[in-house]
């Protein structure tokens, strides 16, 4: 009976042993290190995007990205509280954008590259604008208006927070959840127009009141007026909010 006690007790200890190495958490040289994403709501803005993670250890990753908006219409431009005549001058205009995102990632997470995790973030942004339209009355009362193009670029830093999951049975399949962000920077504004014609003092006045009265979100600006026409250059904060879901392969 000792015998058989004894032997059930050795089968139970080496059944404990080995569910035990089963469990094991996977090692680093074990892992998958890489990670390519797409965030998928960025596609209602016409965003086109792709985002590249390295895992370096079980709670730090280094990420890059770069975001591509071709050149259309502003998306959703009758959703934004803007005054009438704002809307006016840009609802033709056309728009395009790149931004190159740069983020380290400190997990909080049991796996490389996995759970909730704590960002901050550097973006440079490059914002292409054209066929914005600025009215101003010519020498007899009349309406012209002036087709202004031109380029804004911002360098901003923030903070987001997210959480990350594996999977599939093999978890190569990758979904991240970006709860929140939000970054600020400093922009630089440069808008110019010519006319077709030198233009009058009385027109050149006309003008300058209504360029000064173009809204440029929190950038502060001045008006340049000449006998060819206006430019607008300035510089000022860049604030913005960033959220989305990506999916994507890990391998």
């Amino acid at each position: 009976m000792k015998k058989l006690i004894l032997l059930a007790g050795l089968c139970l200890a080496t059944g404990l042993s080995a569910q035990v190495q089963v469990e094991e958490p996977v090692t680093f040289q074990e892992t998958k290190l890489n990670i390519v994403k797409t965030n998928v709501l960025a596609y209602a803005f016409r965003n086109l995007n792709v985002s590249y993670e390295r895992v370096i250890n079980q709670w730090f990753s280094i990420s890059g990205g770069i975001n591509y908006v071709p050149k259309g219409k502003i998306p959703f431009i009758e959703e934004f509280d803007f005054s009438n005549n704002d809307i006016e001058n840009i609802r033709n205009a056309n728009v395009s954008n790149v931004d190159i995102t740069i983020e380290p990632r400190f997990y909080f997470g049991k796996g490389y590259g996995k759970g909730f995790y704590l960002t901050p973030y550097y973006r440079h942004s490059s914002i292409n604008l054209d066929n914005i339209i600025i009215p101003f009355k010519d020498e007899n009362d009349k309406d012209i208006s002036l087709n202004m193009s031109g380029n804004t670029t911002a360098n901003s830093v923030g903070l987001m927070i997210g959480s990350q999951w594996f999977l599939g049975e093999k978890q190569n399949w990758v979904l991240d959840w970006w709860i929140v962000g939000a970054h600020v920077g400093v922009a630089k504004v440069d808008f110019n127009g010519k006319t077709d014609r030198i233009l009058t003092k009385k027109e050149q006045k006309d003008l300058e009141g209504s360029l000064n009265n173009f809204d440029v979100a929190t950038v502060e600006y001045k008006a340049i007026v000449n006998e060819n026409g206006g430019r607008l250059e300035g510089n000022g904060l860049w604030p913005g909010l960033r959220a989305g879901l990506a999916i994507g392969y890990r391998f």
